[in-house]
């Protein structure tokens, strides 16, 4: 049984305390996430990765003491996306690692192949339930058994550079996009991009994502050679465990020196701050794209071996990973997701409830 802070109002109250004593907050924002947490239980889902643990360990038990690797944590369905790397070949991949820790190999698997139930309850993705889950895990497995496999979308991975094409954006609505983010002024955000910017720019305030919603989250945007460019700046937080009593390190800015992957050479990560590059071809795979997908059992698939190619840097832990696969059933994946997916659901029906009987 939990503690107290088990149910999901009491947990995110107990996780936003922590979170004040490590970085500011914007009170706006942290209302708009909790209006976005009533929403489906996908987009729940996407928000409370704080409260995904103890789901984990109260719905299935006995894939919590799995071998431990290097993990991204809070990874889903839209936590993958493209960028160009340093040849300005498009590259494609997970691009969220705000919660990266050591966990439980079963942790991404898990997560990844939750949000796809829940993509696939929202009518979001047109395949079988048990059918996505198989393909997760063929992806995952091929990468422990075979190695780490790069997505770069040149001469090679031409379905998935199909994809990411669909969901480049228009250049004239994402700069208008930019330039209509209010102006603001902020010292510390200037100075970090001063940093890496050679050009004078405009200081915007950006609202974006779910997880890190309520942080600072801030662009710069400029004039270079003749066009717009920009760069932001996210407030990063230690791992969501620590607001629970744990004492867990971030691991990102190590699982991006040594993962296998052609890298973003913007990207820069810190224990402070994620600065990265915004453009029109940096961007991540939206459901609305992932839902028109033609080939989305494959594109599970390449999920799961990108959710590998993470976790496979040390080979004593691949095969400690290897010899726990080999005992569990086909289905397992599935099985467990299933389970998982119900529970999301239940917990956004109580948020919605609890938010209900606030606003009265």
């Amino acid at each position: 049984m939990f503690p107290w802070f088990v149910h999901i109002t009491d947990s995110t109250a107990r996780y936003e305390e922590w979170l004040k004593t490590v970085t500011a907050i914007l009170p706006e924002d942290l209302a708009s996430k909790h209006q976005a947490m009533a929403g489906s239980p996908f987009e729940f889902l996407r928000a409370t990765y704080y409260h995904w643990s103890p789901t984990v360990t109260d719905e299935c038990p006995d894939l919590v003491a799995t071998p431990v690797v290097p993990s991204i944590g809070d990874v889903h369905i839209e936590n993958f996306g493209t960028w160009r790397d340093a040849e300005g070949r498009l590259a494609w991949g997970i691009n969220d690692y705000d919660e990266a820790a050591f966990l439980p190999y079963t942790n991404d698997l898990l997560r990844v192949a939750t949000s796809t139930l829940l993509a696939i309850e929202s009518d979001h993705l047109r395949i079988r339930p048990k059918d996505a889950c198989s393909a997760i895990l063929k992806g995952y497995t091929r990468g422990i058994e075979k190695g780490p496999r790069i997505f770069v979308l040149a001469e090679k991975n031409d379905w998935l550079r199909d994809i990411a094409r669909n969901e480049l954006k228009d250049p004239d609505r994402f700069w208008s996009k930019l330039q209509a983010m209010p102006d603001v002024e902020n010292d510390e955000a200037r100075e970090i991009f001063a940093r890496c910017l050679s050009v004078e720019f405009k200081l915007k305030r950006r609202t974006a994502g779910l997880g890190s919603l309520g942080r600072k989250r801030f662009v710069a945007l400029a004039t270079w050679n003749g066009a717009l460019i920009a760069r932001e700046a996210k407030a990063m937080v230690p791992p969501a465990q620590n607001a629970f009593g744990n004492e867990v390190s971030s691991i990102a800015a190590n699982i991006l020196a040594t993962r296998a992957m052609s890298p973003d050479p913007f990207l820069v990560m810190d224990s402070q701050w994620c600065i990265r590059r915004l453009a029109p071809d940096c961007t991540r795979l939206e459901l609305g794209v992932l839902e028109h997908a033609k080939d989305q059992t494959r594109l599970l698939t390449a999920m799961g071996r990108e959710i590998a190619n993470v976790q496979i840097s040390d080979p004593n832990r691949t095969e400690a990973i290897r010899a726990d696969i080999s005992r569990r059933s086909e289905r397992w994946l599935y099985d467990a997701a299933d389970l998982l997916a119900t529970a999301v659901a239940k917990q956004c029906k109580d948020w919605r409830k609890d938010l209900r009987k606030k606003d009265d």
